[in-house]
């Protein structure tokens, strides 16, 4: 079954390194260089082989106590990815991301309170709602905290571990075709806690964090659940956006490039969480 596999991988990689129109569509490109050509080929067999494709290693993962909160941070091996449509993208270090957004625990225990109250509060779902400013008054105050140097995303960064990293399999979504796989969105909120259909505006709807299927680097929630904050430089200047998409988006809104949105820094937006950085 698995040289069936193999056979069958090898040629529809082989076809499509020829074609490159067709290769950009099927995102075949396996040891992320911007390219899809033979070396690719090699790449996905020898990972089909060795069963590695899609694992993340115990060296790759950092587990920090902040009080009684266990924060896993996982290493994201720097690479060049195409981002559609067709623009290729370089993320040169390495660096390290959340495996989970901040929870509502986590960020009691470092500020003192939650930064919302309101009925269903779970303490374990995403912290949220949020404003750049309250995030980076959290981040600043958990570096005193810890000694670390935590820090918001870059767009790219969270871009490229949304997708995978160098672990990519190509999907549309962050670890699957099938959004309802990996994230709580519009099209399954029946399905959550707290749902109400008689409400409205679903206020107490409880986003657990860490329940749907991870991405090729054991990412969680990277889709759905709570837009995420990025922080970037543009003009000289601070700029920030959301992306990722939330409980109440449509599956469109949740495909990691589609959904951004630029914020002022005192916004604070319903649905707005926050993933770590190192």
């Amino acid at each position: 079954m698995r040289k069936t596999r193999i056979m069958i991988l090898a040629a529809v990689l082989l076809a499509t390194a020829t074609i490159p129109a067709m290769a950009q569509t099927l995102r075949g490109d396996f040891n992320m260089d911007g390219e899809v050509n033979l070396t690719d080929v090699t790449t996905a067999i020898h990972s089909l082989i060795n069963e590695t494709t899609g694992t993340v290693g115990p060296e790759d993962r950092d587990t920090i106590m902040v009080g009684n909160e266990q924060l896993v941070m996982v290493r994201v091996r720097g690479g060049v990815y195409t981002r559609r449509p067709g623009v290729v993208k370089t993320v040169e270090a390495d660096y390290w991301i959340g495996q989970l957004e901040v929870s509502m625990e986590l960020w009691k225990t470092v500020m003192g309170t939650y930064p919302q109250s309101k009925p269903g509060l779970d303490t374990d779902q995403p912290a949220y709602p949020l404003s750049v400013e309250m995030s980076l008054a959290f981040i600043d105050s958990l570096n005193r905290m810890t000694g670390r140097s935590f820090r918001l995303p870059t767009p790219v960064e969270w871009e490229f571990a949304a997708y995978g990293g160098r672990l990519t399999h190509g999907y549309t979504y962050a670890g699957s075709e099938n959004i309802d796989e990996i994230a709580w969105y519009r099209g399954n909120m029946t399905e959550m806690e707290g749902y109400n259909e008689l409400d409205g505006y679903y206020s107490n709807v409880i986003v657990r964090r860490g329940t749907k299927a991870p991405n090729e680097l054991s990412l969680y929630d990277m889709c759905g659940g709570v837009v995420e904050l990025c922080g970037t430089e543009f003009g000289g200047e601070p700029r920030y956006e959301y992306r990722g998409g939330y409980f109440r988006s449509p599956a469109d809104n949740c495909d990691p490039y589609v959904y951004t949105q630029w914020i002022y820094i005192t916004q604070v937006t319903d649905g707005c969480g926050l993933r770590l950085a190192l």
